[in-house]
């Protein structure tokens, strides 16, 4: 399993498996260096991920990029990622 600080773009995840490994990699990451997460506690965690969603439009906006019409495994994998970190 790969560290999850050795993922840095969720392009890598392509399918349901890669975001399953993310899950436990974060879960293992988070238990041995909760201080490298900025939103540790679930509460947080969660708001984060929310409100990345919320502002993943203007995302696509910034970066030139279209946004895709269904959601797949590197957007799920982008807002778990978002969670660990996004204010």
């Amino acid at each position: 399993m790969t560290s999850v600080d050795e993922w840095p773009e969720a392009h890598v995840f392509n399918s349901r498996q890669d975001v399953v490994d993310l899950i436990a990699s974060a879960r293992v990451n988070l238990a041995e260096h909760p201080e490298h997460w900025l939103n540790s506690d679930l509460d947080s965690f969660l708001d984060a991920m929310g409100a990345f969603l919320n502002g993943i439009t203007n995302m696509y906006i910034n970066r030139g990029i279209e946004e895709p019409p269904q959601p797949d495994w590197q957007l799920l994998a982008t807002i778990i990622l978002a969670g660990r970190d996004y204010e």
